[in-house]
């Protein structure tokens, strides 16, 4: 016996049903001649009465109007509704009713409270059939409901019905009857949304009053404070089975709840943490309790939702909250964005006593900002200006004081720091470790700063510390294993340090550069391209120090795998950049990238001014070598690619002088030593320049090794050497021939021939000398010697002084082989 589809209209009184559970009936009704057992559970309203009278009547009417072979059948089963509130009693005569063979129980219910006996009792009817639960609907039950009626509710309302009726069964009846049959003029369906809001208010204020209290708590975004607290809310039909809150439940309690109230509920301790219509609901209500928990939730939010917790800090600004602790929270949350003017402007605006408590977090914020914009002298001015109590926070004005060449605040903030905590933190260990590991940095033999830095970054990690800071210890780590000849372990710092959100999200952007930094170096282009790809992707673009750095990997990449013609049109683009940026030691790598790409298009002397402000940064800080190291070697590479021996030989001179306590020095020693070997001496021995090349692809500055090999293959004395370094010149790079490279000689025209006085001046030239003393060598004036290198110029083609030194050193070599 099939339950038939009800017919006409859906009035309250009516059941609907989900498919699942008709098919259930379906199935229970298939065999008259067995009594049934079986379960009926739902929700308040949710239409288990009505079912469980029409079970009753379709078992005695039966389908053929017959009523002996039924009879038995139905006079041996027991009905029993609202089953949730028997006692034990009227439980155990169930019980012992189930024990006569034959007979049958259809029981309905809420599905809470249920007592261990009930629960027993439930269990013991289920193996049977299983239990039929009511109280949800989909749009497919109730379309298919209101086709069977002969109704017409366009889907669309259907749709919208559902969804803020939360899916609940009792409620979308209500709304359904509300709504009416036939085209919708009310397309925002406010009209059944007031008309739930007061069944619903009227039915919070009939139940129990405590459960009314937890459904009210939980519709305003407070958390359940158990399961039971949940069950119940769902038995009563106003609260989801998960135990969210039902939109339209949530809307009549914002709307008969009090303000005061609200207040109450938001200054508790279990208050909402997102609650989008909850500030609206209150007005222009001023309270400080409304405010402190207005900035509280913002707190809580922050990390996933910046924009809501901004409308939030507004709202507790309105709602009477302090002005100074609200624009701190701001200027934070722009921080954390990457907004940096946008937080220089709310800090800019504060004026705070020594007392307050926000007054080192303001400090702290200002410094990095000023850091983050470039000026890292400023910075630290910014720092030392305030008297400021907090370590982490003096550990931050030693960091920019550092990286702008004073040394004295990381010592004595070092000493400080020592007696500052009884019992250590993972901050202070952090903080502690990151000093030592930069003074250490410092010293002639600085092989322990690495393993000092890299547990700074490990254990500032595991802080969790999330907050501004002039660099994160996580890049100052990996910028000392570069210039220890590390930069396999750089790459794993940066790589470990984004994985584990290191410094929080302001940080990200900042690691990625350098990861991309170092991946380029690496040779890893696919890395380099993903890390820019997902900077690019960042809604606030780059600017400052970052812009520089990002800079810097671009034009690296342009001269390592781009086409011919690619350098010169992105040198238009960001030469001009690096003027933008005070020159500190934190950004020596990405300026000396600038160096050797200016030298290569001609304009070796472009940043004279920056490289005197790093040898002041370097002087400051006692010319440590770990750090002096990679300057020279740009300064090197400078004079080599410009074609200035001299400079080039004093760069040499001067990396040889350096301790050489690291792999990288030692490297870099070798390789400037080997590099002008090849340029002065054509008679240069093939393991001189292997072992060089050796050395810096092994610190992983492969292009640069790549380079070295392919100029020592053209000079060394044998045809067999030469072929081995070209050889190794392709496994450092395969791009070594093809990268915008000025540095080795280029193509000179067939059509170019010089006279014997041309010749002789190339020749004073290529040695170094200036318009003067070429003029007094061979008799002539300073400004005809000019006039002499400007028409051999035109004559070759060339097209920038190092092109230009490249093609004299062409000719005049040809000239030696002929002699």
């Amino acid at each position: 016996m099939a339950l038939s589809p009800d017919t006409g209209p859906v009035p309250v009184a009516t059941g609907m049903w989900s498919r699942i559970a008709r098919a259930h009936l379906d199935a229970v009704l298939a065999d008259t001649s067995v009594a049934p057992r079986l379960v009926i559970l739902g929700s308040a309203r949710s239409g288990k009465s009505v079912l469980l009278r029409r079970i009753e009547t379709r078992l005695r009417s039966g389908i053929d109007g017959s009523t002996d072979p039924l009879r038995s059948a139905v006079y041996r089963t027991r009905f029993v509704d609202d089953a949730h509130l028997l006692n034990d009693s009227e439980i155990d005569e169930l019980d012992a009713h189930l024990d006569i063979e034959g007979t049958g129980l259809v029981l309905s219910g809420r599905t809470w409270p249920r007592s261990e006996r009930l629960r027993s009792l439930v269990h013991r009817l289920e193996p049977g059939n299983p239990a039929i639960v009511l109280g949800h609907l989909d749009e497919r039950d109730i379309l298919t409901r209101l086709q069977a009626a002969g109704r017409v509710i366009p889907p669309e309302c259907v749709s919208a019905l559902v969804t803020m009726c939360g899916s609940v069964a009792w409620l979308i009846m209500e709304a359904l009857t509300s709504h009416g049959d036939g085209r919708c003029d009310d397309p925002s369906h406010e009209r059944v949304s007031r008309a739930l809001g007061e069944i619903v208010a009227e039915r919070l204020r009939t139940i129990d009053p405590d459960v009314a209290a937890s459904v009210i708590r939980i519709s305003l975004g407070a958390s359940a404070r158990g399961e039971d607290e949940i069950a119940h809310g769902h038995a009563e039909g106003l609260l989801r089975r998960s135990g969210q809150s039902i939109p339209v439940v949530r809307a009549a309690v914002l709307t008969a709840t009090p303000a005061t109230d609200i207040i109450e509920l938001l200054d508790g301790d279990e208050a909402p943490l997102q609650a989008p219509d909850l500030v609206e609901s209150l007005g222009d209500v001023t309270d400080a309790r409304l405010a402190r928990a207005l900035i509280t939730h913002a707190e809580a939010i922050a990390p996933e939702d910046a924009d809501r917790a901004l409308e939030l800090f507004e709202a507790a600004r309105a709602a009477g909250g302090d002005a100074v602790e609200i624009a701190m929270h701001t200027s934070r949350l722009a921080w954390d964005r990457g907004e940096i003017e946008e937080a220089a402007s709310i800090i800019d605006a504060l004026t705070l006593r020594v007392d307050d408590p926000h007054h080192d977090a303001a400090v702290d914020l200002s410094g990095s900002i000023w850091a983050a914009r470039g000026y890292i002298g400023v910075s630290a001015a910014s720092y030392r200006a305030h008297e400021v109590r907090d370590p982490l926070v003096r550990t931050h004005g030693a960091i920019a004081a550092f990286a702008a060449g004073n040394p004295n605040p990381l010592r004595e903030s070092l000493d400080t720091l020592k007696d500052t905590y009884d019992v250590p933190t993972t901050r202070s260990v952090s903080s502690r470790l990151l000093l030592r590991g930069l003074a250490s940095s410092l010293s002639a033999t600085p092989t322990a700063a690495l393993d000092e830095l890299i547990r700074a970054s490990d254990t500032y990690t595991d802080s969790r510390e999330t907050g501004p800071a002039p660099e994160v210890p996580a890049v100052i780590a990996a910028l000392t294993a570069v210039a220890c000849g590390e930069l396999a372990e750089a790459h794993a710092i940066l790589r470990d340090a984004l994985r584990r959100g290191h410094g929080g999200p302001w940080a990200r952007v900042r690691l990625l550069l350098w990861a991309a930094w170092v991946s380029v170096h690496l040779q890893l282009p696919d890395e380099t391209t993903a890390r820019l790809s997902e900077i690019d992707a960042n809604p606030t673009p780059p600017r400052g120090r970052d812009l520089l750095l990002r800079d810097a990997v671009i034009l690296a990449f342009a001269r390592r795998y781009g086409a011919s013609g690619e350098l010169p049109a992105l040198w238009e683009q960001i030469r001009d950049d690096v003027r933008r940026v005070e020159p500190d030691l934190f950004s020596l790598h990405a300026l000396a990238e600038f160096v050797v790409a200016a030298a290569q298009l001609g304009e070796a002397s472009r940043f004279d001014g920056a490289l005197a402000s790093f040898r002041h940064v370097l002087a400051g800080l006692g010319n440590p070598p770990l750090w002096s190291a990679h300057l020279i070697w740009a300064l090197f590479q400078r004079a080599v690619v410009g074609g200035d021996l001299v400079e080039a030989d004093e760069a040499a001179r001067e990396l040889a002088a350096l301790p050489q306590h690291t792999p990288m020095i030692q490297a870099l020693s070798a390789a400037a030593t080997a590099w002008l070997r090849t340029r002065q001496d054509r008679s240069v021995d093939t393991s001189v320049v292997t072992d060089a090349v050796q050395r810096l692809a092994a610190c992983g500055l492969a292009w640069d090794a790549a380079r070295l090999a392919h100029l020592g293959a053209a000079h060394v004395r044998s045809r067999k050497g030469s072929a081995e370094l070209l050889a190794l010149a392709h496994a450092l790079h395969p791009n070594v021939e093809l990268a915008p490279d000025l540095d080795r000689p280029q193509p000179v025209r067939t059509d170019a021939v010089l006279s014997a006085r041309e010749k002789e001046v190339a020749v004073l030239v290529l040695d170094g000398k200036t318009y003067a003393e070429i003029g007094e060598k061979i008799f002539i004036s300073p400004r005809t010697a000019e006039h002499h290198i400007a028409r051999i110029r035109r004559r070759l083609g060339a097209t920038s002084r190092a092109d230009l030194m490249a093609k004299l050193r062409s000719i005049v070599e040809s000239d030696d082989e002929t002699d």
